[in-house]
């Protein structure tokens, strides 16, 4: 059994290395593979070129390009992990704390957490874009948001369920397999401490997206994921979170789109009058969070 397991005998840093190194290859493979991918099925000589994908407004652009990202998001976060946690245990379910169903309570108190906070989160992500940041940064940021507000265009359900897929389901799974699954563990270890390891977690968490302009409620986000994880036990909790955080920006801007909501409602919070909001929403949403606390830690208690 211990020579199946081929990490047993390495330090928790070099596991982070091995886990950073996966990943990469992983990345790159898979990275090909959309290449070939999209070159088949859409007839796009992206190596050739390249710059054919800046056309947005070509469908087969708009196709190819999800396609790459579903691919990517499966290659860094999906498989790496599997593979790192099969290296590092023959229970992968229990190694990545996915053996445990959460309490029915604690998803409830979840779900009410992420829908509260959003307001906060919109005011806290209004007050890290006043930041200054090189241009280059700006840049970067506002290219980003040009990309995702092509993807979020939906004609019909159809889009909607795909980018529910694309943009809320995949990345929950994917970055809380990679995040909270295989990192914190490793960073709470090697930290020895919990809350560091949380942390840097959320911190390396917000780093890799990139955006810097949205860094500081990111982060806060991930350090909230990575405790729901420490008191329930269950990486599902933070999956759930993390899918309602990315599906309800994707039902608000379908709402938007379609039935005709204000478009003032993706930035709730943002506006002049609307601190009082962003007060109650952090309220709520530190009761929320302080519920699933108590539920747990109580839960624990009793088994």
């Amino acid at each position: 059994m211990t020579n199946k397991i081929l990490f047993n005998n390495y330090s928790t840093s070099i596991k982070i290395l091995f886990l950073a190194g996966i990943a990469l290859v992983s990345l790159g493979v898979f990275s090909l593979l959309s290449i070939v991918m999209v070159t088949t099925i859409y007839d796009i000589p992206l190596l050739s070129n390249p710059g054919v994908l800046k056309d947005t407004s070509n469908v087969h652009v708009l196709g190819a390009l999800k396609l790459m990202q579903v691919m990517q998001a499966v290659g860094l976060f999906i498989v790496p992990v599997l593979i790192f946690a099969r290296l590092c245990s023959t229970n992968i379910w229990n190694y990545l704390m996915l053996h445990k169903k959460p309490f029915m309570y604690s998803v409830f108190c979840t779900v009410l957490l992420m829908m509260s906070v959003q307001p906060f989160i919109n005011w806290m992500a209004e007050l890290n874009s006043m930041m200054p940041v090189p241009q280059w940064m700006r840049d970067s940021e506002q290219q980003a948001a040009e990309v995702t507000k092509t993807f979020l265009k939906m004609s019909g359900t159809g889009d909607l369920l795909i980018n529910l897929f694309m943009i809320a389901l995949i990345p929950a799974i994917g970055e809380e397999l990679l995040f909270r699954g295989a990192l914190q563990p490793l960073l709470q270890k090697l930290s020895h401490n919990k809350h560091i390891g949380i942390w840097l977690a959320a911190i390396l968490f917000s780093a890799l997206h990139m955006q810097f302009l949205g860094f500081f409620p990111r982060m806060f986000m991930g350090a909230a994921f990575g405790y729901l994880l420490v008191w329930s036990g269950s990486l599902w909790l933070p999956i759930v979170a993390h899918f309602m955080n990315n599906g309800g920006a994707v039902v608000l801007s379908y709402l938007v789109q379609k039935k005709g909501l204000s478009e003032e409602s993706e930035t709730f919070g943002t506006g002049q009058g609307d601190i009082i909001f962003v007060i109650i929403s952090a309220l709520i949403a530190s009761v929320m969070m302080f519920a699933i606390y108590r539920f747990e830690k109580q839960k624990t208690l009793a088994q």
